[in-house]
Parts: structure tokens; sequence; C-alpha cells
């Protein structure tokens, strides 16, 4: 063991290495060194053995914006809003227009006993007819309007009593129905319409959550990162203190000045340094991933040699006073939660107003209105129509159009056809039961959703008092600490010069400087802690976006 702590002294402090190789040291040895030499020591340390590390200065700043961009977790949760956005949108495609068209082609023979007056034998009947239409469900209302073209031809062959062959036949129609009680406003379609457009309001909440919640971890990680790797410096120091003081008190052992029982001292308070930092290197390690992860994304592989060096100073800071006051209304106004609780009462009222729709009886209007025409050609007259003169007696007289564009000449004439039809539909199911139940299910629904709001509210206010006050102790803590160090370093430098005149042991000088160590990690945690509470206030405030100058929408965009 008295090998490896030589090593160590002549790595922190440059002396060539009089009476140990390091080849001769084990991989544990060599790890030990790593971790306690400063990192011009540790490069040289690592040769052509060991992969390069990619140091990435950072400020805290592009820390952010480096991670709205390339955070895997916020890559996933950008697809919500488009999603969202979509199903809105589709919801209107209840209320497209629907066009149809038809044709039917429709060929008939009826035998009968030979007509004398035509000498056929059979009736013959051929009609081919067909529509255009186009049907709409008007938003808001419920009601549905259809328009209809409707033509046709009829040829009738064998009878003697038709006069027109070939027969043509249109019409035009406008129907619609109308609810005035059950599906009127609060319809299904409607319904749709307006829940969807409150989850795409939600989903756009709810991303500004996690963009929230993603810039408050990425800042977090990053001045933990700065504090672990300060605690690191504080092992490193703190174990180079004990490998000198083993030293100075191995050597006055040799010469009799000092006693085994103290070099014992000495080896107990290295090892226990060695485990000090092998923990605080761990931490300082998982502290880089947590922060890599965040800002780098998928630069984080397994066998990643990545390391960002924070560049911001966490003592560079301004303490500033908080109103608990302000900062509640500040988080009332701000807070995205708040927004998508609301939107979320907002959607179930909606969804109650349906249940109460579908609650009343069906009373719909219906009315429907037409127009329609005939023309044909006339045929030459037979046997029977000439009295027993051989046919054509005379010129056919019946021909009133050849096609069926002569059949719209007669619309809202005296030739021509109309309809006008007016009703009423009236239906109530007995009972009534699903409906009355869904009303009663969709009340307690909105009653639970206002009840959460306020239990929202509630919790809100607390994490703003919560905020301030660690805001405003942590300010306080920092000040103590810095107080605490300076006693602390001021005792170990006494206890020191008492070692040196031989009044004092390598113990108390080791417990000392236990407690120097124990007030730089308190100043370390202490600004910590400030740089967290902030960013916590910031947090509950709901301006922790603001505060950046980052954009939702832009934040929002696909990579």
């Amino acid at each position: 063991m008295t090998r490896t702590f030589l090593a160590l002294v002549a790595v922190l402090t440059g002396m060539p290495l009089a009476t140990t190789a390091q080849s001769d040291l084990t991989p544990a040895e060599k790890r030990l060194l790593t971790q306690a030499a400063p990192e011009s020591a540790r490069d040289a340390a690592q040769g052509d053995h060991e992969p390069a590390v990619e140091k990435i200065p950072l400020r805290l700043t592009d820390a952010v914006s480096v991670g709205i961009e390339n955070n895997l977790q916020l890559q996933v949760e950008r697809f919500d809003p488009l999603i969202a956005f979509e199903d809105q949108e589709a919801s209107w495609g209840s209320f497209d227009p629907t066009g149809k068209a038809e044709w039917d082609y429709l060929s008939q023979t009826t035998p009968v006993s030979a007509n004398a007056l035509t000498g056929e034998d059979r009736n013959r009947h051929k009609q081919s007819s067909g529509s255009l239409g186009i049907e709409t469900l008007l938003p808001y209302v419920g009601a549905t309007l259809a328009v209809d073209l409707s033509m046709g031809e009829t040829r009738d062959l064998g009878s003697p009593f038709i006069t027109q062959r070939p027969v043509y036949d249109s019409g035009f129609s406008i129907r619609g129905s109308l609810p005035l009680l059950k599906g009127l406003i609060w319809n299904q379609p409607w319904t749709q319409v307006k829940t969807t457009a409150k989850d795409y309001d939600k989903s756009r909440e709810n991303f500004e959550t996690d963009l929230m919640d993603l810039v408050q971890f990425i800042e977090t990680s990053y001045w933990n990162l700065v504090a672990q790797s300060q605690a690191v410096l504080v092992a490193r120091k703190s174990l180079e203190t004990a490998l000198q003081l083993l030293t100075q008190t191995e050597t006055e052992y040799e010469v009799g000045v000092k006693s085994k029982v103290e070099v014992v001292q000495a080896e107990a308070g290295v090892a226990s340094r060695e485990f000090d930092l092998i923990v605080a290197v761990n931490l300082y390690q998982k502290a880089q991933d947590d922060l890599i992860d965040a800002v780098f994304g998928s630069q984080l592989t397994a066998g990643s040699h990545l390391a960002v060096q924070p560049t911001d100073d966490p003592e560079n800071y301004v303490g500033y006073p908080v109103d608990p006051v302000e900062a509640a209304r500040k988080a009332m106004a701000n807070r995205p939660e708040i927004a998508e609780a609301e939107d979320t009462i907002e959607q179930q009222e909606f969804r109650l107003r349906f249940a109460k729709n579908q609650r009343l009886p069906q009373l719909d209007l219906r009315a429907s209105y037409g127009a329609s025409g005939r023309r044909g050609e006339g045929v030459p007259s037979n046997s029977f129509s000439c009295g027993g003169q051989p046919p054509p007696c005379f010129t056919p007289n019946d021909s009133t159009g050849s096609s069926i564009g002569d059949t719209y000449d007669d619309y809202w004439t005296n030739r021509g056809g109309e309809d006008l039809l007016v009703g009423a539909v009236f239906s109530i199911p007995l009972g009534n039961v699903r409906a009355r139940h869904n009303v009663s299910l969709a009340r307690l629904v909105v009653r639970k959703a206002k009840a959460q709001l306020t239990r929202l509210r509630q919790s809100i206010i607390l994490q703003v008092r919560d905020g301030a006050r660690n805001l405003k102790s942590a300010q306080e803590g920092i000040e103590a600490a810095k107080r605490r160090e300076v006693a602390a370093t001021e005792q170990l430098r006494a206890e020191q010069i008492r070692l040196e005149y031989g009044e004092s042991t390598p113990f108390k000088v080791l417990q000392k400087e236990q407690d120097l160590v124990q007030a730089e990690n308190e100043k370390i945690a202490a600004l910590f802690t400030y740089r967290r509470s902030v960013i916590d206030l910031h947090r509950a405030q709901g301006t922790i976006l603001s505060a950046r100058n980052i954009v939702i929408d832009e934040a929002a965009t696909l990579r």
C-alpha cells in the first residue's frame, strides 16, 4: 500500500517515481492515479491505450438551445400537437358534401295473346334512368340539405295506345331536414368538432409543460455537473493533502519522531479520501451522462467518450428578493397546466350539453320542393286509330321533344309538374334511462374537473411559496457556507502549524482537513441549491421559457 501512496504523491507533485515504476502498479492503482491526478497528468497517463475524451465547452444558454434541438423525449412530444391538429381537422369531415350518381337500364318483355290491333304477341318495355345529387350536413344547427336531378328515357313497344315513343322525363328537387329539439346544435358531429379543438389546445399546452420541464432539467443538470466537478476537485485536493501528510508522517517515523500508530492514522485518512474520491468521480460521471443525454440526445452511446465542460461560474450571481404574492399571480397567468385544466373543464361542459340535448325528444321539420318535365316523340297512327283506313291516315301531332334537354323547359311552367312537401317527425324513447344517466355522469365529470383545477391552483401556490422560501434560504446559506469555509481553512492552517511544532497529531490534522472538506462541499451545495431554487421558482411561476426568450412555435417544429 505504501508503494501506491508514494506513486500517488509522485503523480500529484510531479516528482519522479524513484522507488516504484508505474508499470509495476496494478490496474486498480493506475485508475486511482488517474482519478487523483490533475487533468494534464490524466491526459498524459491515458497514452495510446485509452480512447481520447471529446471535451465540449458549454455555456448554460447554449445547453438549453442545443437541448431543445436534440432532446429525444422532446422530439417524441412534438408529434402530439400535430396528431391532435389532424384529428381536429378530420372532425370537420362530417360536414363534407356527399355527391352521388346513379344509372339504371331496364328491359322488360311481357308475353300476351296476339293483339288484333297491332299484330304483336308481346309488350316490350325499355327504360334507362339516372340521377345526380349532392347532400350535406350543415355545421352548428345539424340540418341536412340535399339537391337531386333525375332523368330518364322510356320506350314501350307493342301497345296500340302509345302516342309518344320514346318518352323523356326529368325532375329537380331540393329537400332538407331541421332538428328542432334533439340534434339541434349539440349533435354528435358538432360536439366532436368542439371537443377535438380542445384536445388540440390541450396538446399544445401539454407540450409547453414538457418543454418547461426539459429546460428545468437541463439547467438543473448543468449546475449539478458544475457542483459535481467541484466536488471532485475538493476530493482530489483532500486526497493530495492526506498523501502529503502520510509521506511526512512516514518520514518522521523512519527517523523516530512519530509512532507507528500515527502512521496508521495517516494511512486510514488516505484510504477514507480514496473512497470519497471514487464516489465523487462516479457522481460526476453520472452527471455528465444526464446532461449529455438531455442536451445531445442520441450522441450519447454505450461507448461514448464525451465530456461537457461547463463554462458558467456558479458564484457569478446576483441575489434578489421574492414576493410570493406576485409570484403566485404570475403562476396563475402563465402556467400551462392551469390552461390545460380549464380546457378540460370546457371540453367536459361540451359533452354535458350534448348529453342534455340527447335527453330531448326527436322533433324534426322536413320539407322538400321539386319540379319536373316530360317530353316525347310522336309515333305514326295505326289502323285502329285511323278507323280502318290504311295508316298513316294523318301526320303525328304528339311530338313534344326529341331529347332530355327539352324537358327542362317545362320547369315552373304549366306543362311541367311541381311538388311541395312539408312535414314533421316526432319520437321519444319511453323511459329514456340511458340519456338521463348520461346527463348525471357528465355533470359529475364536470364537477370533478373543476375540483381538480382548484387542487391544481392550490398545489401551484404551495410550489411558489416553497420556491420563494428556498431561494431566500439559499441566498442566506451561501453567505453562511462562505464564512464556515474561511473559518475551517484557518483552523486547518493552525493545526498544521501545531503539527510542525509537535503539538498536534496527524489524526487531528485530518479531522480539521475533513472539516474543511465538509465546509467546501457545503459551499458547493449552497451554490447549487441557489441555482436550482432560481430555476424551480421560474418553473413554478411559469416564466422559465419567457425569461430565456424561448418561442413555443419554434420549439414545436419537427426536427
